[in-house]
């Protein structure tokens, strides 16, 4: 789940990604699909080129759960060829919430879903606090940035991927946008600054906005049947972003851990957490392993066998199912990233297997 599926649909995990200033659609060769059926959906009501009949868009996560879980009964309503198959979960980001709140009303009706496994979550955005209180410090102290440029150098970052070779002035500006509106709204100061290109930028960072040029392509917009009245498709939208109501953004400790009740009790089966080293605050390792620290039965790297096998990560095993890994060297979008070491990691963690085993594919 993503909060618009066209992201992850054609810049992560999808079957074709695009290039050459939306002009060009090309095959995805480490796609998710290569092994199972993915279904995206666009989530909350009027992301990406979704829209409803009633003109509502400010959500509640509570509300976006329900919605989420309607749409996925519905789908198995039109479609019974897929009932009762085994079915994962899978998001990143603010899927930290999204995932784990349908994953509790799913549990609860075995009727659809008789062979729910698992969940998966990249990069969860938990809550927007104290992840920023923690980031900062976690760039400072693996010098990132030095002493005298703490405050001024991260204006500079990319929030969604600190190793990029070069930032966009257009889709970063929008998601900075966005970033001020969370810091606004969870008491945090704004950051200065804008975001400047790099002059020793690649030559493909100047195609950053492929997914957003391709998608309103009128020939485009034409072929997926998306109504006329819908506007422009982008990739983080702020006229959504100041509709949605953040359970967790104001939370205190106390409350965002009896909020986690729900994750702890799926954890009967079986849970997968992926990070970044960039995402990996202290904050987050310690919402991952609330109820089960002190229970690890594993805590080693975890390698990329392809053609050049090297460490991908490290991974903690906890005793309950959940399997808590790091991605070495992505940004905070894993599968657009480090696509390869992305699908061998989904791939085993679906198929129960060791995570260091090469895919068959």
């Amino acid at each position: 789940m993503k909060s618009e599926k066209s992201l992850g649909l054609f810049e992560e995990l999808g079957p074709f990604r695009v290039k050459d200033y939306g002009a060009t659609v090309y095959s995805n060769d480490y796609s998710w699909n290569l092994f199972a059926n993915v279904l995206f959906l666009e989530s909350p009501s009027g992301v990406g080129w979704s829209f409803n009949t009633y003109g509502k868009l400010n959500t509640t996560d509570d509300e976006v759960s329900q919605h989420n879980y309607q749409a996925l009964v519905d789908f198995l309503r039109k479609f019974p060829e897929y009932h009762g198959r085994d079915t994962f979960i899978t998001g990143e980001s603010y899927a930290g919430v999204y995932v784990p709140t349908l994953a509790v009303k799913i549990l609860k009706d075995k009727e659809n879903f008789p062979n729910f496994k698992g969940i998966a979550i990249g990069n969860g955005a938990l809550n927007f606090l104290h992840n920023y209180d923690t980031m900062f410090p976690l760039y400072y102290y693996h010098g990132l940035v030095r002493d005298e440029y703490i405050f001024n150098a991260t204006n500079d970052l990319d929030p969604y991927n600190i190793y990029n070779t070069c930032y966009s002035t257009v889709a970063v500006g929008k998601k900075a946008h966005i970033e001020r509106f969370m810091r606004k709204d969870v008491g945090v100061p704004p950051r200065t600054g804008a975001v400047r290109q790099r002059q020793s930028s690649v030559p493909l960072c100047d195609q950053i906005g492929n997914t957003e040029d391709y998608l309103n392509r009128a020939d485009v917009r034409k072929a997926l049947h998306i109504p006329t009245s819908l506007p422009r498709w982008q990739d983080c939208s702020a006229r959504m972003i100041s509709k949605t109501a953040c359970m967790e953004s104001k939370g205190d400790r106390q409350t965002r851990h009896d909020n986690k009740t729900p994750v702890i009790s799926v954890l009967l089966w079986r849970t997968a957490t992926f990070v970044t080293h960039y995402d990996m605050t202290p904050e987050i390792e310690e919402i991952i392993s609330a109820g089960v620290k002190g229970k690890e039965r594993v805590n080693e790297p975890w390698r990329y066998l392809g053609e050049n096998p090297t460490v991908a990560g490290f991974l903690i095993k906890y005793e309950g199912g959940l399997d808590f890994l790091t991605v070495r060297g992505s940004g905070h979008f894993v599968p657009g990233d480090k696509p390869r070491e992305a699908l061998q990691m989904i791939y085993n963690f679906v198929s129960g297997h060791d995570y260091s085993r090469p895919t068959p594919f």
